[in-house]
């Protein structure tokens, strides 16, 4: 059995010795073959650790992009990834999912359209 060590550091960390450290002791089979190793439990299981360890969010796209990474430098022979990642802090809110329910009122349908218009109008000049 070999140790395999993953380092992340975080860009923006004022302290550059704070680097997230994940250690794995994979056997010759998950060796040859290191992507069979890394499930969807011990995927979870990196995130979690990693958000914990540096409060900041990790998206699917960026745990595939760390987990394929250190896939490849298994598989070459490499024995420590580092990777320095730009991470944004937990409580960040991704603007692509945001839901806004917006105005819920409808404009009085009564009036001419000229009318509506000017009053959206005075609403943006307050």
């Amino acid at each position: 059995m070999v140790y395999y060590k993953l380092s992340i550091k975080t860009k923006g960390n004022p302290d550059p010795n704070d680097v997230f450290e994940y250690q794995v002791n994979l056997s010759k089979e998950y060796e040859n073959a290191p992507e069979r190793y890394f499930g969807l439990e011990r995927k979870e299981d990196i995130q979690k650790t990693l958000e914990n360890k540096t409060d900041c969010r990790v998206n699917s796209q960026t745990l595939n992009q760390i987990i394929s990474e250190w896939i490849d430098d298994i598989s070459i022979g490499y024995r420590d990834t580092t990777l320095t990642l730009d991470l944004p802090p937990l409580d960040y809110i991704d603007p692509h999912n945001f839901e806004d329910t917006g105005n819920p009122e409808l404009p009085p349908f009564n009036l001419p359209i000229s009318m509506v218009l000017s009053q959206i109008c005075l609403s943006y000049r307050l």
